[in-house]
C-alpha cells in the first residue's frame, strides 16, 4: 500500500496534537502568577476571552480552575494588555460553581464581535484552594456561645456550607473559641450570612487547633446558598440547668421535654426511674411523681437531648443529673420518657368538719383554712 507523503505527515501531526491536547485549559498572561489577561486553549491554539458580560462569577471559575480559592477582581478593557491573537469566548455567563471556564454558557467557540482592546482579565486570591492553615472564627446571629460560624480567609469573612457538618466540626470551632465542646447545626439555624461561602464538606476529628486544619472541599469552591450556613452551640459542662415541659398529656402528666441548645427535645427512657421523675415534678411544683417509658404520651420529634439519666432525687434541676451528654444517645422517639406527677390531696369535708392533710379542726386546728 502506498501513502502520499503529505497525507502521512498530516496523520502524524494529528496524532501528536491529539495526544498533547488539553482543550479548555486556561492561563494568565501579561501579569503575574495570580493576575493577568485570561486565555483559553482550544483547537490546539491559545485565544482570548472577550469582556462582554464579564464579571466576578466568571473570574471565580477561572481562578479556581487555576488552583486559587477565588477571584478578588474581574476586569475588562484589556487591563493587562490587548489580545492580538484571537477570541475563543464571548458573552460568558458562569454561575460560579462550574469547574472549568469552558463549561460556562457562552457564544459558540470563536464567535464574537470584540476588538483587541476588550480582553477580559482577573486577579485571583493568592492562597491555594487546598491550603490548610490556622484561620480566625467568629459566631454571628446568636450569643457568645452559639451562632452562625464565620471564618476569615483571603481578607474576607465568609460562612461554611453545612454538608457533613457534625458535632466533631462544631467541637473544633468551639475549642478554638475557648469552650470544651459543641453541637453542630445546619440550614442557617441562626440566620443567613452574606459574602463568600468559604468551606464545605468539613472533616474534623474535634482535636484540631483551628477549623482551617480540617479536611474540606477547598476554599471558596462551589456556589452554595446561605440558606445552608453551618452553626454551632458551644458548652463547657455536661451539667447545665434546663427548662422542662410536659407534652401529650396535661399539666401534671405527659412526655418530658427539655430546652437545650436553643431547641426543645425529649429524653430517652433508658434507666429512667422515679428519682428522675421526682426531680422533673418538683421543677413543675409537684411534690413527686412516677416514671414511664416507651412514649406513653406519644412520640416527640426533633432532638433527643438526654439518655441514661441518673438522678439522686435531690437535684434542683434535671440538667444537674448525670447523663451521657447532651444529644448523645442510642434511642428513637418510641423510647421517649414520661412522668405522672402526684397532686397534693385536696381538702375534704367529713360531715361538718373540714379535713386537710388527714387533720381536722380538733386534732390540728392550725392547718384549718377557710375556702
Amino acid at each position: 500500500m502506498k501513502f502520499h507523503i503529505p497525507t502521512v505527515a498530516w496523520i502524524f501531526l494529528s496524532i501528536i496534537k491529539t495526544s498533547n491536547a488539553n482543550h479548555g485549559t486556561v492561563r494568565l498572561v501579561g501579569g503575574g502568577s495570580y493576575y493577568g489577561r485570561v486565555e483559553i486553549y482550544w483547537r490546539y491554539q491559545w485565544g482570548g476571552v472577550c469582556d462582554d458580560y464579564w464579571d466576578r462569577q466568571d473570574a471565580h471559575v477561572v481562578c479556581r480552575q487555576l488552583g486559587y480559592s477565588g477571584a478578588s477582581r474581574a476586569y475588562g478593557s484589556a487591563r493587562y494588555g490587548s489580545n492580538y491573537r484571537r477570541y475563543w469566548l464571548d458573552n460568558v455567563h458562569c454561575r460560579g460553581y462550574e469547574s472549568t471556564l469552558a463549561s460556562c454558557a457562552h457564544n459558540s467557540w470563536g464567535s464574537h464581535n470584540c476588538a483587541p482592546s476588550e480582553a477580559a482579565s482577573v486577579v485571583c486570591y493568592t492562597l491555594s484552594v487546598y491550603t490548610r492553615r490556622f484561620v480566625a472564627v467568629r459566631l454571628r446571629g446568636g450569643q457568645r456561645h452559639y451562632g452562625r460560624v464565620e471564618v476569615y480567609w483571603s481578607g474576607t469573612w465568609g460562612t461554611i456550607y453545612h454538608r457533613n457538618w457534625n458535632n466533631y466540626a462544631a467541637t473544633t470551632v468551639c475549642r478554638q473559641l475557648g469552650y470544651q465542646a459543641g453541637y453542630g447545626y445546619g440550614y442557617a439555624r441562626y440566620g443567613r450570612g452574606s459574602g463568600p461561602v468559604w468551606m464545605s464538606s468539613c472533616r474534623c476529628s474535634g482535636r484540631e487547633r483551628s477549623i482551617g486544619y480540617c479536611g474540606h472541599y477547598g476554599w471558596g469552591r462551589g456556589s452554595w446558598s446561605h440558606a445552608y450556613d453551618a452553626s454551632v452551640y458551644c458548652y463547657n459542662s455536661l451539667r447545665y440547668p434546663v427548662s422542662i415541659r410536659l407534652r401529650g398529656g396535661s399539666t401534671y402528666y405527659g412526655r418530658v421535654e427539655v430546652y437545650y441548645g436553643g431547641t426543645w427535645g425529649t429524653i430517652c427512657d433508658d434507666l429512667w426511674n422515679s428519682n428522675d421523675a421526682r426531680v422533673v415534678c418538683r421543677m413543675l411544683n409537684f411534690p413527686s411523681g412516677g416514671a414511664y417509658g416507651y412514649a406513653r404520651y406519644g412520640r416527640g420529634t426533633g432532638q433527643i437531648w438526654m439518655d441514661n439519666v441518673m438522678c439522686s432525687g435531690s437535684e434542683s434541676n434535671l440538667g444537674y443529673c448525670t447523663h451521657n451528654g447532651w444529644g448523645r444517645h442510642n434511642c428513637g422517639h418510641y423510647e421517649d420518657a414520661s412522668v405522672i406527677c402526684s397532686i397534693p390531696t385536696p381538702p375534704r369535708y367529713t360531715g361538718s368538719i373540714l379535713v386537710i392533710d388527714n387533720c381536722n379542726a380538733l386534732i390540728c386546728p392550725q392547718k384549718l383554712q377557710m375556702s
